[in-house]
């Protein structure tokens, strides 16, 4: 068992500055967690107070039921993996991985067969005589999370550990630690800035800002039910579009006014909307690119027209860069490549009205989910 649970957890720091507010989270035996949000949000402060490379100022960290917030880092039955591997240069990898069972005397067999171990696990077999110069960036990193295998540890920590490796690396590696948490039945701490690592890799995912939890959700439901204008435009590639709008009661139906035209709203979103006084405010209509697509400028189903700025074709799929009739605001469309467009022609959008988000523009938080 591996329960862990932050109550109410701030870190602060001599000179006033809060890096963690009011962190109030119960991790269950054997989840994924993923802490994602910008540089300078907290997620690696609040990753290292869990590890007890960080005091905590105030509240409480309980592993399993025991209060944590003395115990000493070496006694919490906790593996850490850094970005930087820091890898013993003259040491084989056989010896990297199994050094931290050698410093606490385990028998020189048992060693040995907990490092095959996990080298069999991590694909490391027939390495074990190399020396971490002889290594590829992938290589180095399935060996430091080796050197946290061996040791059986309750919870395993990773901070930012594909931050170094090239964008294909970083592809093989995540598919590497998700066989590696099936197979390992532990719990995971994961902090990272990218939000394709956090999308494919989390059972729940923490969104931080500024020392503050702003949402702790499944994939699937911060993708379809961000909380907040933050949470939406963070999760999700490309970006959500935001655009300005105001909410209107017109021919006995709510909706939003996006300049001259009106946008209808599904039945679920206006009974989401009723009860919370938002007719006549202004607000930001979040839409994501997926859910724009292009028709012809004169469509009836037209919720407004632009011209192409920018065309990037992906293969399979393409973003179209839109400059909007009628304001500065700009439209990002994903869209398939059936049909190709250049810089400067004329199109109309419409929006998958199901997949509208609408946000209050004073404190960001939704008024349709």
């Amino acid at each position: 068992m591996s329960n862990i649970v932050l109550k109410h957890v701030y870190k602060r720091y001599e000179n006033g500055f809060e890096a963690v507010k009011d962190f109030d989270l119960e991790i269950e035996d054997n989840e994924f967690i993923i802490f994602v949000g910008p540089s300078g949000c907290g997620k690696s402060t609040t990753l290292r107070m869990i590890a007890g490379l960080e005091d905590i100022t105030e509240g409480e960290l309980l592993i399993d039921g025991v209060r944590m917030n003395e115990v000493e880092a070496s006694d919490r039955d906790i593996a850490m993996v850094f970005q930087n591997y820091a890898l013993y240069p003259h040491m084989s990898v056989r010896k990297n991985i199994g050094y931290s069972l050698k410093i606490h005397y385990e028998k020189k067999e048992e060693i040995e067969r907990k490092v095959n171990e996990a080298a069999e696990i991590l694909g490391l077999t027939e390495v074990l005589d190399r020396k971490p110069s002889q290594l590829s960036g992938g290589q180095k990193q399935r060996v430091a999370m080796g050197r946290a295998i061996v040791r059986k540890p309750k919870v395993f920590l990773m901070d930012e550990p594909l931050s170094n490796l090239d964008a294909k690396l970083r592809g093989q590696m995540r598919v590497e630690i998700a066989r590696l948490y099936h197979q390992l039945n532990t719990t995971f701490i994961y902090v990272t800035h990218d939000q394709t690592e956090a999308m494919t890799l989390g059972t729940r995912i923490v969104v931080m800002k500024d020392g503050v939890v702003q949402q702790v959700d499944t994939p699937e439901r911060l993708f379809r039910y961000p909380a907040n204008q933050f949470v939406a435009g963070f999760i999700g590639t490309p970006p959500m579009n935001f655009l300005s709008g105001n909410v209107a009661f017109e021919d006995g139906a709510l909706g939003i006014r996006l300049g001259e035209k009106k946008v209808a709203l599904t039945v679920e979103k206006v009974r989401n909307m009723q009860n919370k006084d938002v007719v006549g405010k202004d607000v930001v209509v979040g839409v994501r690119p997926e859910h724009v697509h292009i028709c012809a400028p004169e469509a009836g189903e037209a919720c407004g027209t632009g011209t192409v700025d920018v065309y990037e074709m992906l293969g399979s799929e393409a973003i179209i860069y839109l400059n909007q009739d009628g304001t500065n605001e700009k439209l990002i469309v994903k869209t398939g490549t059936e049909q190709s467009f250049r810089p400067g022609d004329r199109v109309g959008y419409a929006f998958s009205l199901e997949n509208i988000h609408v946000f209050d523009k004073v404190t960001g938080e939704t008024i349709t989910n």
